[in-house]
């Protein structure tokens, strides 16, 4: 729902349609075609960080950009 509140929404969305993603049409090709729609719903709230909760840095990068939480494991909702 947040993702549709970006202005370029219907945009974004229909050229999203054109692009072949693996398992288009199965519960795979959602979740795909939602890795993308996602950071719409970053813009719309103002940007700032998101991760995927599955994904762990194996590398710092704190001499490029700051870390989140100083760089200390955080987890902003229960697992």
């Amino acid at each position: 729902e947040n993702a549709k509140r970006h202005p370029r929404y219907d945009e974004f969305s229909s050229k999203l349609k054109q692009v072949k993603l693996i398992g288009q049409g199965s519960p795979a090709g959602r979740y795909n075609t939602l890795c993308f729609i996602r950071w719409l719903a970053v813009a719309a709230e103002g940007g700032g960080f998101m991760s995927d909760y599955d994904v762990f840095p194996v590398k710092t990068a704190a001499s490029i950009v700051p870390l989140a939480g100083d760089g200390d494991f955080t987890v902003y909702d229960k697992v």
